[in-house]
């Protein structure tokens, strides 16, 4: 456990670190909920992913009236964790909180968040997550279910109990919470985003961050709101999203980060990775059989669900709701 406030130099409370790529649209939207912060003590970095649009000029222009916004070019696109990480390099704060192009901050989460993790002497805080939906413009509440029905207004954050809840069937993971975490635990243990893979490298950096001996928590609160590729009240692809989903490279990140932690973190913790790197596996068989629907025949998808019959764990439950929305819309 590391003291945040001793073991760097002296600069803002708050490093926002937000890497863009094409976000021209929502980037200002990005920076003004920083700006609009209660706490007010803070940098933005804006970590520019050799964006072909219009972003830097946005962000050039914004940082004209305000010294606290400083732009990082990139040389080359990089993906998420390389931006990440240059964010990381050029923080100066205390605490670095993540926030992606396309989401936005409630005013109070800056002063909530580093207020709570200085008070419990934490190295990392984060927080439930309000969902958006851009083309509805309409907000869903608090969607991490596994700790919105919790009573308390923090729960622990345990290596165990993120395993547990990162990667679930339905209903939103824990894996999609943005952390504000202690600069100088990240320096210590010398942690950083994964750059083999654009698909799963929050949950290996948070998973690496619990490995090495965080003292963690998340409110049950949300104080972060966050825009799916896919709204669910609209039905359409958010035209910000840049997420490019490989569930095998999601699964070869659990064998790498048992590769580098499996020797400091429980036997439980092990075994859940362990199931996890399955679980990708039979997700991925999943998507290839729900694809093929649209193509091919239906009794060569029945065939193929015979073949890879785990791949039902994740149909039974997209099957449930399809109902479940068709009763809805029946009652109306």
């Amino acid at each position: 456990m590391t003291s945040p406030s001793t073991s760097v130099s002296q600069g803002p409370r708050v490093s926002v670190v937000i890497p863009a790529y094409n976000a021209s649209g929502c980037i200002a939207r990005a920076i003004a909920s920083v700006q609009a912060q209660t706490e007010q003590d803070f940098e933005i970095i804006v970590v520019n992913d050799c964006s072909t649009d219009d972003t830097m000029a946005v962000v050039g222009a914004l940082a004209a009236d305000d010294h606290r916004i400083r732009p990082v070019n990139l040389e080359k696109n990089g993906g998420p964790s390389v931006a990440r990480n240059s964010g990381f390099a050029a923080a100066q704060g205390r605490w670095i909180a993540i926030l992606d192009a396309d989401d936005t901050y409630r005013p109070e989460r800056l002063a909530t968040l580093a207020g709570r993790a200085e008070s419990e002497n934490l190295d990392v805080i984060a927080d439930n997550i309000d969902l958006f939906d851009y083309h509805a413009d309409a907000t869903i509440p608090r969607v991490i279910s596994i700790i919105e029905n919790d009573p308390r207004d923090y729960v622990p954050l345990t290596l165990e109990f993120f395993l547990q809840n990162d990667f679930v069937e339905s209903g939103y993971q824990l894996g999609l919470m943005k952390p504000v975490v202690s600069r100088a635990f990240v320096q210590q243990n010398r942690l950083s985003y994964p750059t083999g893979y654009r698909h799963g490298e929050d949950s290996y950096f948070y998973s690496a961050l619990l490995a090495c001996g965080a003292r963690a928590e998340i409110a049950t609160a949300a104080y972060y709101v966050y825009t799916p590729t896919f709204g669910p009240i609209s039905r359409k692809i958010s035209e910000f999203s840049r997420t490019n989903t490989d569930y095998i490279k999601k699964a070869k990140s659990c064998e790498d980060f048992l590769q580098q932690y499996g020797a400091r973190i429980s036997s439980q913790a092990a075994r859940l990775v362990s199931q996890r790197r399955i679980r990708m596996l039979r997700f991925n068989e999943f998507l290839i059989t729900l694809n093929m629907r649209k193509s091919a025949p239906a009794s060569t998808v029945i065939a193929r669900l015979l073949r890879h019959p785990s791949s039902l764990q994740f149909l039974l439950p997209l099957a449930w709701k399809r109902i479940q929305r068709g009763a809805a819309g029946a009652t109306k």
